[in-house]
């Protein structure tokens, strides 16, 4: 932009109005459900953290007598780390005794899977204790087992480098373990073991960097999680990089990579099925990791997965996680699952109903009510032009698009037919993505026109002058810059100026269409260059 002194001109009540529209229709949105989550306290004020390895450690034991569920949780409650139970749904905790050790830090705790790849609830429970670590070298930890709901226990291994364990469902005596803490070199820690835990082997490439994650398919397919995801089919003797892995993410050109995966028999792929979490959404696998494709949730970042417990129509069930929400994988589609989760969490779904977070632990009441809330989302951003100002504008479909249509913002506006996909908020985005400023010719002295930009320093120089007057800092959100022809998931608009800033008319067009670019520059309008990319 040029120049932002401008004079009042007539007509501008009608575009004025267009700022108001969104206010007035959203006083009449629905309020929100109802609450369908419950959350306790629980021990984890202070969760505890090995550099990068989740240990808000948590497991479910159902019985066939009382207690008929009991929670158990490793965490810190009142300075005090430790195993604490739950029998009243985490309404109180108790601190609970592990093996011989006093206030035990846990990294993991589980149970013996099913068959079918899913988490039991029936037991043996199974823990690991942290004994510390040695000089830039992994924690050490003992491995246990109680049959009796943590009652007493029995020793499994003593001082091995396996804190986070994987079971094969097939054949329980192949147990494998990520360690965890500072390792020399940032080598995998990577260990398995033949004989149900007794005894441990160091396995894995030295090359793989920091081993995340490690899971177990019911054929014995073997996941590791790192800056891929690495696939071994003979008890990590030899590792593969799946060449169908992703090669880079669709929208920002970053490279995938996995932060979880969940593996469980499904109905029609069997057990060569598996899910991902990455920071380009979830990717999935029905060839036992030689492919991976597409799942939903492409151009935002997850964080974790949970336990796939139950089924639907025949389908697993698997809990998503990212920035601030849940979803639900069911059915090969994405749902949220967020009706009634307490907002500004950063949850970690523990499988079936619970949700761990710094807010504490999450239940929901109901499967069905909890489903609902926001997804990470895009939408559609509509240009309208207005044949009495021959002006541009660009606003999100929604409450503000429909005022227009229906003459709020005045007469003379029409819709163009051309639109834009865009992130309306910063919801699971890399910070590739910034935030578009939305301006107004400020009443009396500016415009009768708005004005967007990506660019965080021309926005503040917008700010500065009277004849703007900034009603979004955050409007929707973009990548700045040129991203390419278009031949990718992005697409980039070219800004045009109309070059009218001394008659106080200012108004500028953001086209995605190269030639009619050039064209409008043919009739007189300024070109501006690329400015910002959208999603096709």
């Amino acid at each position: 932009m040029e120049n932002f002194r401008y004079l009042l001109r007539p007509f501008s009540h009608r575009c004025r109005s267009i700022s108001r529209i969104a206010l007035l229709l959203m006083m009449a949105a629905l309020s929100p459900a109802e609450a369908q989550w419950a959350t306790r306290a629980g021990p984890w004020a202070q969760p505890s953290n090995f550099y990068g390895v989740d240990t808000a450690a948590f497991a479910v034991l159902e019985s066939d007598t009382a207690p008929m569920r009991t929670l158990l949780a490793a965490g810190i409650r009142q300075g005090v780390p430790g195993l604490y139970t739950s029998t009243d749904e985490g309404q109180s905790w108790q601190p609970h005794p592990v093996g011989d050790t006093a206030n035990p830090t846990i990294p993991w705790l589980g149970t013996m899977p099913t068959a079918q790849g899913t988490a039991s609830q029936r037991g043996p429970l199974l823990a690991t204790l942290s004994r510390g670590a040695e000089i830039a070298g992994n924690f050490h930890c003992d491995f246990l087992s109680s049959k009796d709901a943590g009652a007493t226990w029995t020793v499994i291994a003593k001082d091995t480098g396996a804190c986070v364990i994987a079971i094969d469902p097939s054949a329980p005596q192949f147990v494998y373990g990520i360690g965890v803490g500072y390792a020399a070199g940032f080598y995998a820690a990577l260990y398995r073991s033949f004989d149900g835990g007794a005894t441990w082997q160091s396995i894995g490439n030295p090359q793989f960097g920091p081993v995340h994650a490690i899971r177990v398919a019911a054929d014995g397919t073997i996941y590791a999680v790192t800056d891929t995801i690495r696939v071994s089919h003979d008890h990590g003797n030899t590792w593969e990089v799946p060449v169908g892995w992703p090669a880079g993410n669709a929208f920002t050109g970053e490279r995938v990579f996995p932060s979880d995966l969940m593996t469980v028999r499904h109905p029609v792929y069997g057990d060569r099925f598996a899910l991902a979490s990455t920071n380009d959404g979830v990717y999935q696998t029905t060839d036992g990791g030689v492919t991976w494709t597409p799942a939903g949730l492409q151009g935002f970042r997850l964080d974790s997965l949970g336990l796939a417990e139950e089924v639907f129509n025949g389908e697993p069930q698997v809990r998503i996680g990212y920035r601030f929400g849940l979803a639900l994988f069911r059915g090969g589609s994405i749902v949220p699952m967020t009706n009634g989760l307490p907002a500004g969490i950063i949850p970690l779904p523990k499988g079936g109903r619970y949700v761990v977070s710094g807010a504490g632990l999450s239940i929901c009441n109901d499967l069905e009510s909890c489903l609902g809330g926001t997804l990470p989302h895009t939408a559609t951003l509509v240009e309208y032009h207005n044949a009495l100002l021959d002006h541009y504008f660009l606003t999100m479909a929604g409450p503000e698009a429909d005022g227009i249509d229906h003459g709020a913002a005045g007469p003379g506006w029409s819709r163009t037919g051309a639109s834009f996909t865009v992130f309306p908020d910063a919801t699971a985005l890399t910070s590739l993505f910034q935030p578009v400023c939305r301006f107004y010719g400020t009443p009396g002295i500016g415009p009768n026109s708005h004005f967007f930009t990506v660019d965080q320093q021309e926005c503040n120089n917008v700010q500065r002058d009277r004849g703007w007057t900034l009603e979004s800092p955050s409007a929707f959100f973009a990548r700045p810059g040129n991203c390419g022809s278009g031949s990718g998931s992005e697409i980039v608009l070219y800004r045009l100026y109309n070059n009218r800033f001394a008659q106080n008319d200012s108004n500028h067009r953001y086209v995605a269409d190269l030639a009619l670019y050039q064209s409008m520059q043919a009739q007189g309008w300024k070109g501006e260059g690329a400015q910002l990319c959208v999603l096709r």
